[in-house]
């Protein structure tokens, strides 16, 4: 373990105290070798009974929600003393995810701009607006209830900020629930929240797996709910919120395209590859999938990206200069190799470096496949592979482009930027970005949305925000 940041002790945040959790036999490992970093951890039935009450009370009390503009006050407090301890939560998230610390950094540098732009939003759309010539009509933004916000492995501490920090800024008491696989960065991320003055219940961390978070969603007390995380798992989610009809924000997978144009740049196309299937080793909701090239350049793309594979530096997360990491677990790695075993019986062909790997952790360089119908490529492996799809004919591209259950995300590379607009306005995607690949949104401002099985609803600094309230219109009626 590395000796430069303290490990947390993971515990579940209830009540506004530290309590031991349920102990697995599981271990958690560091990825890039192996080393044991501690237990994962659960909870019991008793653990999550004692902080839907915590929530409940906190809610109908109104402690949280009754400060009003003063919840921004303290939103700016946890992204004051979050700043104190980015190197020390971007080293945590390495070692726990395998994600390399270049990456980590740019991502946990964003967790005090996270809960400063969910206190502006509160600042910005205050609880109650004014309507009417003598604005006598209220409209009250309140919260929902409860809130339960589920956060994936993959980027564990950015994603879960983002939704904790919406839910405090719309005054919904919240429970945060990471991924069993990397806690760690929550974890530590509560010992600093817990200084921060938020009254008891606010914000609560629970530990655990699938079933954990199934129970809390089911239980009444919670009134919303927001998840993002694999496909099965969400609509499993989806499920049990219908059944009582709450509102579920669901951000899912994406098997997404990646469009070469006849008149792209051979080399800029490669570092798009490159991009889209190294960031968080491969391992993101908005990773390349399904690439579509001109029929002629085929082989070209292939020999060019595995040319630029062989100078990748895959090695351990920490390393400095590292390219790539390792896959988060040996679970996942075994995922990947099984996925790509099915589509070889399918009639894939792999494209494959001959780089030799580090010995310890669960390491995976990118490949390519080809020789896939559509129709049998339909799987989103959730690692650095792509297949590769010939074309012969820009026209008609966007409905090989569409014919997908997925909708989340599309990438266009090209000279003709009229064309390159038009294509991405025929997509049916939440978000398309032209000649670039990156884990960040066009826009702070922008809506990050979701099409078909990638998601429902739309996330983003005011949707997330506003997605934990209800309204509640008040007035006279007229003589």
């Amino acid at each position: 373990m590395n000796t430069a940041v303290t490990w947390p002790v993971l515990r579940n945040y209830i009540g506004n105290e530290f309590v031991e959790p349920l102990w697995r036999e599981q271990s958690l490992v560091n990825p890039s070798d192996g080393a044991v970093l501690g237990q994962q951890a659960g909870s019991s039935n008793q653990a999550l009974q004692a902080a839907l009450r915590c929530a409940e009370a906190c809610h109908k009390s109104g402690d949280w929600f009754s400060l009003g503009k003063g919840r921004a006050d303290v939103l700016m407090k946890i992204a004051d003393q979050v700043s104190l301890h980015l190197d020390e939560l971007a080293l945590l998230e390495t070692l726990n995810s395998g994600v390399i610390l270049r990456q980590t950094k740019s991502l946990i540098g964003l967790l005090p701009l996270i809960f400063k732009a969910a206190a502006a939003q509160l600042l910005q759309h205050p609880d109650c607006e004014k309507l009417g010539t003598a604005q006598a009509i209220q409209v009250w933004h309140k919260p929902w209830g409860p809130a339960l916000c589920l956060a994936p492995w993959n980027s564990p501490a950015p994603i879960g900020a983002h939704k904790l920090a919406s839910a405090l800024a719309a005054g919904a008491p919240a429970i945060l629930k990471p991924s069993e696989f990397t806690p760690f960065t929550s974890q530590r991320l509560f010992e600093i929240i817990s200084s921060c003055g938020l009254p008891r219940g606010a914000a609560q961390l629970i530990h655990g797996s699938g079933l954990e978070g199934a129970t809390l969603a089911a239980d009444r007390r919670i009134k919303v709910v927001s998840f993002t995380g694999g496909l099965k798992s969400g609509q499993a989610v989806g499920q049990i919120c219908m059944q009582q009809l709450k509102p579920v924000q669901l951000e899912l997978g994406g098997h997404n395209p990646f469009v070469m144009l006849p008149d792209a740049d051979l080399n800029r196309v490669v570092d798009g590859l490159v991009a889209g299937l190294t960031t968080l080793n491969g391992q993101w909701c908005r990773a390349i999938g399904r690439i579509f090239v001109p029929a002629a350049m085929k082989a070209t793309v292939i020999d060019a990206f595995l040319q630029r594979v062989e100078s990748l530096r895959i090695a351990a997360a920490t390393d400095p200069a590292a390219d790539m990491g390792p896959l988060v677990s040996r679970q996942h790695l075994d995922h990947v190799h099984a996925t790509i075993g099915r589509l070889v019986s399918l009639g894939a062909k792999r494209h494959r470096s001959e780089r030799v790997l580090p010995n310890a952790g669960t390491f995976f360089a990118p490949e390519l496949l080809s020789g896939l119908s559509l129709e049998a490529d339909d799987t989103e492996i959730f690692g650095p592979v792509a297949v590769v799809h010939g074309y012969d004919d820009v026209q008609g591209l966007s409905d090989r482009v569409n014919d997908t259950k997925f909708g989340l995300a599309a990438y266009i590379y090209g000279s003709d930027e009229s064309l390159m607009y038009k294509l991405a306005q025929s997509l049916d995607v939440g978000s398309t970005k032209l000649n670039g690949v990156t884990m960040t949104s066009l826009s702070p401002n922008a809506p990050r949305a979701a099409w078909g099985v990638s998601g429902l609803g739309e996330e983003g600094a005011f949707e997330t925000f506003r997605f934990f309230q209800g309204s509640s219109v008040i007035g006279k009626v007229s003589q």
